[in-house]
């Protein structure tokens, strides 16, 4: 514990602990200062109509003895009940940790647990009991890898809760894991506010070759490219592991440049998303979408997003912002008004589609449409595009452009369109009500109508409305 004091008489003391230089709306000095961790400690006394005093500075340095933590030892498995055992995580790298009660990091710039440039990833598990870890702080800017892991690798980590984080780093950052390699994560949360650079995501930065089952994030995010609500970029592993994300959820606001989605900024090669779900706003510039921003070589099913979509330069979508390579898309639909009037490629479901060896099935959009070349469901989609429709108001085509279009439908009456832009058949809304519009679908397995469920459209059986 740090006292701090001053001999002038009603004089305020205020004080940063990230290194920052205090002023007069830092924090303000009445109690002790528990230092939990290396830290630089800066304060100096204010009183009104004098001139502040100069500023004090100490570097306070925290190392846990392995006396310390082996007090937390018990049958090989580190209990952490207080702030200061996440220490004896960076002793242990390989150890298994568990936590004992809900703990609040109030007050700390927290330093990330490992060092990827060292090699230091934590390998070890960690199991939060389904307590919670708030007021996670750190401020980083220049940092790259920062969250409350810096880098983890063949590691399990789950039951986690991390609440009310407000983080700033730089090249790839996120709550929970700024990087995940050959990583279990499951049933984790995050809520709070983060901005970085690249690879940005609500719960983790940058997800290679690792396996995320339901985990939610309500963060705020905000960065320059590969940022996502509930993971920056996602990816297979060097040595061929898939990512996989299934069951999870976001519904934070996404504010990014280049490939922004709602849950999931950019997925590449080997990365699949199965059952998921993204409900907050999305602002960016290009590649920008409801769910993932762009999709290179990636697999998505039974799928959705909610928010509004803008964008401001090209490929804006209801859930696809840009879509390339080898890409599928099934059984997935999208529900949020799209704008974007500066450029083309803005579609109800996807801005651009150019999966040279991919495919989007069984799948819809029912936002509205504002922008240039605006339509309802795609644009440019060079590919097979089979048994979709659109039902939201578009500025210049129904349901969009395709090289292989079969049995896709649009509601002319709804979309103000009686035009697609070359794929697709126009329909009344009473006939995109009726199953026999439909023909050639599977309305056993795959599709359903009823007229008290998504106001009569079809729905997707294993995706319903939610």
């Amino acid at each position: 514990m740090v006292s701090l004091s001053t001999s002038t008489a009603g004089a305020t003391i205020r004080y940063t602990l990230d290194g920052s230089e205090p002023n007069e709306y830092s924090n303000i000095y009445s109690n002790p200062i528990s230092i939990l961790q290396t830290t630089t400690l800066k304060a100096k006394a204010y009183k009104t109509n004098w001139i502040p005093s100069t500023t004090i500075s100490r570097t306070y340095r925290v190392e846990p003895t392995w006396n310390y933590c082996s007090s937390i030892l018990n049958n090989g498995v580190y209990h952490i009940s207080q702030p200061q055992h996440l220490n004896c995580i960076r002793q242990d790298l390989n150890g298994s940790f568990v936590l004992d009660n809900d703990i609040d990091l109030t007050g700390i710039n927290f330093e990330p647990i490992g060092n990827i440039n060292d090699s230091c990833y934590f390998y070890g598990s960690f199991d939060g009991q389904n307590h919670i870890i708030s007021n996670l702080y750190i401020n980083r800017p220049s940092d790259a890898y920062v969250g409350l892991f810096n880098s983890i690798s063949h590691s399990d980590i789950k039951n986690l809760s991390l609440y009310d984080v407000n983080i700033i780093g730089g090249f790839r950052t996120g709550a929970l894991a700024a990087f995940a390699l050959d990583s279990n994560i499951s049933n984790s949360y995050s809520t709070g506010v983060i901005t970085g650079i690249e690879d940005v995501g609500g719960l983790i930065g940058y997800l290679e070759g690792s396996r995320v089952n339901n985990c939610n994030s309500t963060v705020n995010v905000s960065g320059n490219k590969n940022v996502g609500g509930l993971v920056g970029t996602g990816i297979i592993s060097g040595t061929g592991v898939l990512t996989k994300i299934n069951d999870s959820n976001s519904s934070g606001i996404i504010i990014g440049k280049l490939h922004v989605g709602g849950f999931i900024g950019k997925l590449e090669m080997g990365a699949i998303i199965h059952n998921s779900r993204a409900t907050g706003n999305v602002t960016g510039e290009t590649s920008v979408g409801g769910f993932v921003g762009w999709l290179d070589q990636g697999r998505i099913n039974w799928s959705s997003s909610a928010g509004q979509v803008t964008g401001s330069y090209n490929y804006t979508g209801g859930f696809l912002g840009l879509g390339s390579g080898t890409g599928f898309i099934t059984e997935s639909y999208s529900t949020g008004n799209v704008t974007n009037n500066s450029f083309n490629s803005v579609g109800g479901f996807a801005g651009h589609l150019s999966l040279t060896n991919g495919q989007v099935n069984n799948c819809y959009s029912r936002g509205d449409v504002i922008g240039y070349f605006g339509v309802g469901f795609a644009n440019t989609l060079n590919m097979p595009v089979t048994n979709n429709y659109s039902t939201g108001s578009a500025d210049y085509g129904g349901f969009g452009s395709a090289s292989n279009c079969i049995a896709n439908y649009w509601d002319v009456e709804k979309s103000g369109q009686v035009v697609s832009g070359g794929c697709g058949e126009g329909k009344t809304t009473p006939e995109m009500k009726d199953q026999n519009t439909f023909t050639g679908w599977d309305f056993n397995n795959t599709w359903a109508i009823d007229p008290t469920i998504n106001d009569g459209y079809p729905y997707l059986i294993n995706n319903p409305p939610q």
